[in-house]
């Protein structure tokens, strides 16, 4: 009886030293990580938590498509792993293979499901924890302007816990909507903008940023395999108020130019941003009413009705003063122009 007690004992003396062995394992891999790795031609950074139980949660972005997706899954004590994330409107992604510790780091070896591709990112220690705070010198309200085929500006606000908020404008197009996200600490955004009907889609960035200046490309997932792309580039401070209308009351003449063609502008402001006057185009020997309204952005949208068409005008001021110059749209041409202030 007491040889039969002893056999049982050992038993359990015995898995509880290979439970023991695994949890250890597992607390191997426990921590904060970041990685990123390339497949299927598409850039991905992930932000993962492990826990000593070897629960794995954390962020993925996905730099290509501009879409953004939380991952969660579990690590093994001898380093099998498995762990799943949805972009919206794509099927799931899956990652399984195995970890193991490679000096201060995690080296892996994993499948990802959809392609059947393998992957070896390295995991390297995240020492902010996850997406906590924002980089330091981020923290504020900035402003400023992108423009790509398109042309629009931006306010966003990081607080101290890396949350993001704001407001977002498409002027070529008319939209206007409202920004919210995470910001890390290493400057990588991952959030949603949120447009005037509900419209809404995800958005990811990684910030550069130096003492009065941030810039980064955006990108915007459109839902329909395509993404938006535009460069960013912000000033520490709001957008500029309306004061700024009252330095550009009165009559401006100046020249513009793109896409081969050149022509000249006679334009009026007034007081609450209203602009009338007219725009000749010297190339096709064209002339036509223009009228708008720009705002204290420095952003333009107005109509110039030629003879033979109508076009819708999007603009964008980049230099203020008695000499002004900035960017334009019309739908078909694309280019600078300058306007200088006339007694």
């Amino acid at each position: 009886m007491s040889s039969t007690r002893g056999y049982v004992l050992s038993v359990w003396l015995l898995v509880l030293g290979v439970l023991s062995g695994a949890g250890q394992a597992q607390a191997l891999f426990a921590g904060n990580w970041l990685t990123s790795w390339s497949a299927s031609g598409e850039k991905t950074t992930a932000y993962i938590s492990i826990e000593t139980g070897g629960r794995v949660s954390g962020t993925v972005l996905n730099t290509t498509k501009g879409t953004w997706a939380t991952l969660s899954g579990s690590v093994a004590g001898n380093g099998n792993a498995t762990a799943s994330f949805t972009y919206p409107g794509y099927s799931r992604t899956t990652l399984s293979g195995f970890l193991r510790t490679a000096g201060r780091n995690i080296a892996s070896d994993l499948t990802v499901s959809n392609s059947g591709q393998r992957i070896k990112p390295t995991l390297k220690p995240n020492a902010f924890g996850g997406s906590t705070a924002p980089a330091p010198a981020l923290v504020g309200t900035w402003s400023g302007t992108w423009k790509s085929t398109e042309v629009g500006n931006a306010e966003l606000t990081f607080d101290l816990n890396g949350t993001v908020s704001g407001r977002f404008e498409n002027l070529s197009a008319d939209l206007r909507g409202s920004v919210s996200g995470t910001t890390t600490p290493q400057g990588d955004f991952y959030g949603t903008v949120t447009y005037e009907g509900g419209n809404q889609r995800r958005v990811v960035a990684t910030f550069k940023v130096s003492s009065k200046s941030a810039s980064a490309t955006f990108v915007q997932d459109m839902r329909n395999g395509s993404v938006f792309k535009a460069p960013l580039s912000l000033r520490k401070g709001p957008l500029p108020s309306r004061e700024n209308l009252a330095r550009l009351v009165g009559r401006w003449k100046g020249s513009w130019a793109g896409d081969g063609q050149r022509g000249t502008t006679d334009l009026f402001v007034e007081a609450d941003g209203t602009v009338f006057g007219s725009v000749k185009n010297n190339t096709v020997r064209l002339t036509g009413p223009l009228t708008g309204r720009v705002n204290p952005d420095g952003s333009f949208t107005g109509t110039l009705r030629y003879p033979t068409n109508t076009l819708r005008i999007t603009g964008l001021i980049e230099r203020w003063g008695d000499s002004t110059a900035g960017v334009f749209s019309d739908g078909g041409i694309d280019g600078p122009f300058i306007l200088k202030r006339s007694r």
